[in-house]
């Protein structure tokens, strides 16, 4: 599943932010929520990932 979604956002030129092969076992409280150490994880990946953007988007 997570290739298709892959290939769909690269098809629709949509930005995707892939944590499939980041977030740890140890990350997820059971199969699809994470717990609290894992949210922090996410939470930290993402931001990392849009910092950069939304500076550059506010810069212009």
């Amino acid at each position: 599943m997570n290739q298709v979604i892959r290939d769909v956002c690269k098809q629709e030129e949509v930005l995707m932010i892939d944590l499939d092969n980041q977030v740890l076992p140890e990350h997820i409280y059971d199969s699809v929520h994470y717990n609290s150490e894992g949210s922090e994880f996410v939470a930290d990946k993402i931001t990392e990932y849009l910092t950069p953007l939304v500076q550059k988007l506010t810069s212009e």
